[in-house]
């Protein structure tokens, strides 16, 4: 079976397209502060809604997970307390 990732050209897109998605973060964040917002209502913002969007996706594919990969638990509070808390706590400064 190939690697999804094989060549280095997918490599160089896949850093580009990561280094772009912290630039917006950045961006976002000041313009967001720079408005009114809250830095709580900025990190509800950024990770609730993609978060909705995301369980149907996740429901629909939890049965192609690995056996021996993280359980769902673990999987989901490392969701609820990774992202939202580092999105506050830069957001926040």
């Amino acid at each position: 079976m190939p690697k999804p990732f094989d060549t280095p050209l997918k490599g160089a897109a896949l850093g580009a397209i990561t280094v772009l998605c912290w630039a917006g973060f950045n961006v976002a964040a000041k313009a967001g502060i720079d408005s009114g917002m809250s830095p709580s209502a900025l990190s509800f913002l950024w990770y609730m809604i993609p978060g909705l969007v995301a369980i149907p996706v996740l429901i629909l594919v939890r049965h192609r997970t690995r056996k021996d990969g993280l359980p769902a638990y673990k999987l989901c509070m490392l969701a609820v307390l990774k992202g939202p808390l580092f999105g506050l706590i830069a957001v926040a400064g």
